[in-house]
Order: structure tokens, then C-alpha cells, then sequence
């Protein structure tokens, strides 16, 4: 990049950052709002399915996969379900920001 390209970028205002950051955010948890449960319902059958299959062939990695299946999934509701307390919190910020 040349020093002429550098001096036509134009500054960006924070309260713009924050609107378009808290549209995507929005846009996000939208769009996966409707397959979230379902997806979750079946990721929580296969650890399920691992964990049994597991225990029959006692197999430790088969048992450690389905283990961590159900840390995933959990962990992935649980930052679904935090996500509107993440756009209250930039809501927040943008009208701290704006003041």
C-alpha cells in the first residue's frame, strides 16, 4: 500500500462501530435462532450414542468423545443464551460512548 492510499481512508466514528458491531451481533443470533435447539437435540444424542457405544465396547476414546460432545454442546447453548446479555452490554457501551 502507497502512503496516498493510507491518507484516503477516512476515520471511522465509535458510534458507528458500534451500531454495525451490535447489527451483525443481532444478525447472528437471528439466524441461528431457529436451528439452535434442534442441532443441539442432536449433537446431545450422539454423545449419548458415544457414551453407550463406549461403555460396550470399552473403548476410552469413544467414552472421552462423547465427554467432550456434551462440553461442547454445553459450552455452545451457553454462549447462545448469553449472546443478548453481549448486546445489551454493547447498547450500553454505544450510549456511554455517544454521551
Amino acid at each position: 500500500m502507497d502512503a496516498q492510499s493510507l491518507n484516503s481512508i477516512k476515520a471511522v466514528s465509535p458510534e458507528l462501530v458500534s451500531s454495525k458491531l451490535i447489527d451483525v451481533v443481532t444478525v447472528i443470533y437471528n439466524t441461528i435462532a431457529p436451528v439452535i435447539y434442534p442441532l443441539a437435540l442432536l449433537g446431545y444424542a450422539v454423545a449419548f450414542i458415544f457414551l453407550i457405544g463406549g461403555a460396550i465396547f470399552h473403548s476410552k476414546t469413544i467414552k472421552k468423545m462423547g465427554g467432550v460432545d456434551f462440553c461442547v454442546i454445553t459450552l455452545a447453548l451457553i454462549f447462545y443464551f448469553s449472546m443478548p446479555v453481549f448486546i445489551g452490554l454493547l447498547k450500553t457501551i454505544q450510549n456511554v460512548v455517544i454521551k
